[in-house]
């Protein structure tokens, strides 16, 4: 395993426990204008789910035509992050970090329901590797309320989650499909046949590559608690959503010799993003956080262009094309206090 994140995490907590024991800074030294920075590491866990609804008009039981669920399991991130502060009310706020690419993040589960009157009849699974991943915060907030350490503020953020994956095929079931026209009853067609084809692909081929990129406009709030040494924030914002996916199935030559894209647009509400820090000040101006992240998208629906490369034609599938995601992350970060006293 790249890394032993239990050991990093241990390994974290250790040095969080270990800095509490250095004297805190000056609070004097923590007023006035200017900027803090540090960097991050993290891991993420999630799942980006891909879907395609039947829009065919068929009696069908089934709500998809297609899923494919991509993982993100033990995906280490490096990532900037910095905040800089009027002296007064107002603040902004910009992180950056990037998953480390070639790492291998789990499976993807491809299924598609070809028959109206029964479950998937095509299902397939892949390792998956990822390509990029990067997740881009930037954001304004204000301070609405204060007393004593605690403090109240509201705000309004620009959000990025962006992720790419290859995959590897390594099992398949699929059906005898004869007709021309799906979905349709099972039997519509002679010779229709049901999960009787095991092992259809061939294994340790790319099939499909796929990218999405979950764009978000975030209104937020949170709350500060700021001591001479320990500190507490708890963020949460939501907002609409609009999503991006390039998905080119490789394989697909029933389109053309190169295969065929995919490029799936929706609009969606709600995002919703959840964090908890708690930190230290260490002496100087130097201070320690463990951080929690959570990113959540209600799925959303929208449409579909299908593209044969080389082929210069496109065809538009409306409502046709579906996002859902999730992640949770785990940061450690350190940040220094560059601001004038």
């Amino acid at each position: 395993m790249f890394l032993n994140y239990r050991r990093c995490l241990a390994v974290s907590a250790l040095l969080l426990f270990s800095a509490a024991v250095l004297p805190a800074e000056d609070p004097e030294q923590k007023t006035g204008r200017g900027w803090k920075l540090g960097p991050l590491v993290g891991v993420s866990w999630g799942r980006a789910y891909e879907i395609a609804y039947d829009t065919s008009g068929a009696d069908n039981r089934n709500d998809y035509l297609s899923l494919l669920i991509w993982d993100l399991m033990n995906v280490p991130t490096l990532g900037l992050e910095s905040r800089w502060e009027s002296g007064g009310a107002t603040a902004l706020n910009l992180s950056f970090s990037s998953a480390v690419p070639g790492m291998p993040t789990g499976e993807m589960s491809d299924f598609d329901w070809l028959y109206t009157d029964r479950d998937w009849s095509h299902w397939s699974l892949s390792d998956i590797n990822l390509r990029w991943g990067f997740v881009f915060d930037l954001g304004g907030d204000w301070k609405v309320a204060e007393r004593g350490p605690f403090a109240l503020r509201l705000g309004v953020a620009y959000h990025l989650d962006w992720w790419a994956w290859t995959d590897i095929t390594k099992d398949s079931v699929y059906s005898t499909t004869n007709g021309t026209a799906y979905p349709a009853p099972f039997g519509t067609y002679a010779g229709d046949g049901f999960r009787d084809l095991p092992d259809y692909l061939t294994v340790g081929v790319n099939g499909i590559d796929y990218e999405v990129a979950y764009h978000s406009l975030l209104f937020t709030t949170s709350v500060d608690l700021d001591w001479d040494v320990l500190f507490l924030r708890i963020r949460a914002g939501i907002g609409p959503m609009l999503a991006l996916s390039d998905d080119y199935h490789k394989l697909r030559f029933d389109w053309g010799p190169m295969g065929v894209h995919f490029y799936d647009t929706a609009f969606g509400f709600p995002w919703i993003s959840l964090g908890l820090s708690v930190g230290i000040h260490t002496r100087g101006r130097f201070s320690f956080h463990l951080s929690g992240t959570y990113d959540w998208l209600r799925e959303s629906r929208g449409n579909s262009i299908a593209q044969a490369p080389g082929s210069g034609t496109s065809y538009l599938y409306p409502d046709a094309a579906g996002f859902s995601f999730y992640k949770a992350s785990l940061y450690l970060g350190g940040s220094w206090d560059l601001r004038g006293s």
